[in-house]
């Protein structure tokens, strides 16, 4: 089977359940951390093939993609990558790169890190060629191919346990072998349950420009073209 892993889409997840069907790591040793660095060599990956190879894949082996509404995966990116958990934080250089754009005071804070706001990072993606994305907010259409490659089967993330269940069902794995919950690898509040507060403080222009940007994935993945905040509809153009 092939399936396009998708960040911000339960990826960690998707690979600590790939990485234990080769057989070839002590589940025990499997964590967030290390699924995507220590053990990522354990996977295979259609680039690692030849394009005759790749071509035999594409059109015999079952093929998988997961989505997810595409404001809501943008949140949780920030939300993962661009706000501090703790002392930790990721993605400094883009991170520098978004407070000297959009703010007159672009010095770091006490720890020598420069900390984004939601609205600096909506008017990064705004004004960013979308082709120049990072992958994890870079649209599903660049990323997996979808008019290109024919899916088997297109699962979502609002209903990942269901769609889960369906793929590891079909592509023959053991039932005492299921996919991650998410209270078993998170501790934060799902993104869901923040998406109000954060999309409230964005101009609704500025949502309108976000949701154009990735009007191909709304199209081809069934997600509503309109968003309701505060009694105030938003809708693509």
């Amino acid at each position: 089977m092939v399936f396009c892993y998708i960040p911000k889409i339960a990826c960690s997840q998707w690979q600590m359940m790939f990485i234990t069907l080769t057989g070839k790591v002590n589940t025990s040793l499997l964590n967030l951390g290390n699924v995507h660095k220590k053990y990522r060599s354990k996977l295979k990956f259609l680039s690692g093939y030849s394009l005759g190879k790749r071509k035999i894949i594409l059109e015999k082996y079952k093929k998988y993609i997961v989505v997810r509404n595409p404001l809501e995966r943008i949140l949780s990116a920030y939300r993962n990558k661009l706000v501090p958990t703790g002392t930790h934080y990721q993605f400094g250089n883009i991170r520098k790169i978004i407070v000297k754009r959009y703010r007159a005071n672009t010095s770091p804070n006490s720890e020598g890190e420069y900390v984004v706001n939601f609205l600096e990072f909506v008017k990064f993606l705004i004004d960013e060629k979308p082709e120049y994305y990072n992958s994890h907010w870079r649209r599903y259409t660049s990323l997996c191919l979808p008019c290109v490659i024919k899916y088997d089967f297109v699962g979502k993330y609002e209903t990942i346990n269901r769609d889960a269940d369906f793929i590891l069902k079909e592509i023959g794995v053991p039932p005492n072998i299921r996919f991650p919950q998410r209270s078993e690898t998170y501790k934060t509040v799902a993104t869901v349950k923040t998406f109000e507060k954060f999309y409230s403080q964005i101009p609704t222009e500025y949502i309108r420009k976000l949701m154009n940007i990735y009007q191909s994935d709304y199209d081809l993945f069934g997600y509503p073209k309109s968003l309701n905040l505060q009694n105030n509809t938003i809708s693509l153009k």
